[in-house]
């Protein structure tokens, strides 16, 4: 029996041929990006793209520069282009990459981004390109150098492993598919967030209707306490099952899993220091809170809902500390004034609102999935 090498561990159930180990360079040419002078930026001209612009393998036009000057036209961008970022400040964007389509033709790149143009089979080559093979490579080399960036002969010298015509082809596809699985996915969640967000308008227009409350009128205050992060553990399991809260706000604000619990309930939380200060979150059950949590509660909970946060969620920003360290903090957030409806508009509200969270939950998780799925696929589908 002959073991092939050069294979990857998962495959079309068609093939069966080793992998050829060759350069990138037989595969595609890699193009500078564009150096201009600042006093070219202009409101009109041709958008230049830049590091800032690569999000979640896509263009994001957030955040564009124009220049105008006349373009060279090996500078001018192509469908199927591969986007690189090849420097930059941070260590985690070096080696990002974006996969370039129509839109994006009437554009350039910057001096610190790498246009790669493969030959053929620009899908496959792409995805070769945000495996682990190739971030291994080229992160051996950014481990010493002095300025975070991707040389040319770091792309010279990388040898991919590349199967038959036909296979690169396959599997592009597949993948490809996939990610428009995944686009199509984060705009069912950007629609759903538009819509919650066109809710919460409809009735905060209809003021005549609100009462004014001081947070302290409605709510009592504390605060959590230090939790060593270390003695937590990252994972929920039956012994340690109780989330526990921090100032972060991915992952729902939860720093780890505890074995105990302080509160169990319906409570607001906020985030008192750091980057995220002022941000609020509605919390049902049993869980912690770090120092850097600020706690609300009621004896009998009637504005202690989804509804109330998301509008508190509206004022607390204009009440953070920028003073250093951004805060929020508990002698603040009892003095905000917060415009509420009657109880009757408060509770159907809150109860649609808590419908499109839960919803959004869900879409949410799918969303996890398939770029897990994604991932999963990458590790194993190239050698």
């Amino acid at each position: 029996m002959v073991i092939k090498m050069n294979v990857p561990k998962l495959r079309f159930y068609e093939f069966n041929d080793e992998w050829k180990k060759e350069k990138l360079n037989k595969h595609a040419s890699f193009l500078q990006g564009l150096t201009y002078n600042p006093k070219d930026i202009s409101e009109e001209g041709v958008i230049v793209l830049r590091s800032s612009n690569i999000q979640n393998s896509s263009i994001s036009y957030n955040d564009i520069i124009k220049v105008n000057i006349n373009i060279p036209e090996k500078l001018k961008i192509h469908e199927n282009d591969i986007l690189m970022c090849v420097r930059n400040g941070s260590k985690k964007l070096v080696g990002k990459t974006a996969l370039l389509g129509k839109s994006e033709e009437k554009c350039t790149w910057g001096a610190f981004m790498n246009i790669i143009r493969p030959v053929e089979n620009n899908k496959f080559i792409y995805y070769y390109l945000n495996s682990p093979y190739f971030y291994k490579h080229i992160w051996k080399d950014l481990g010493t150098a002095t300025v975070n960036q991707i040389t040319k002969q770091t792309l010279d010298s990388f040898k991919l492993n590349i199967p038959t015509v036909t296979e690169q082809k396959k599997i592009g596809n597949m993948l490809s598919l996939l990610d428009r699985k995944i686009e199509l996915q984060s705009k069912k969640i950007e629609a759903l967030k538009l819509y919650k967000k066109g809710l919460i308008n409809l009735v905060k227009n209809d003021w005549k209707n609100f009462k004014n409350y001081k947070i302290n009128d409605i709510f009592k205050i504390t605060r959590g306490v230090v939790i060593p992060k270390n003695k937590l553990s990252e994972e929920k399991n039956e012994i340690y099952k109780y989330p526990v809260y921090s100032s972060q706000t991915s992952n729902n604000g939860i720093l780890g899993y505890d074995k105990i619990y302080d509160y169990d309930g319906k409570y607001l939380t906020w985030t008192t220091d750091g980057a995220n200060a002022g941000k609020v979150f509605y919390r049902d059950g049993k869980f912690r809170c770090t120092n850097v949590c600020g706690i609300l509660y009621e004896d009998n909970p009637l504005f202690t809902n989804e509804f109330v946060c998301e509008l508190l969620n509206y004022e607390t920003p204009k009440h953070v500390s920028y003073v250093g360290n951004p805060k929020l903090m508990n002698n603040v957030m009892e003095n905000i004034d917060l415009k509420l409806p009657n109880n009757d508009i408060l509770i159907k509200t809150s109860k649609l609102i808590s419908l499109f969270n839960k919803k959004l939950e869900n879409e949410t998780t799918k969303l996890m999935k398939l770029h897990n799925l994604k991932k999963g696929l990458i590790q194993n589908m190239f050698v």
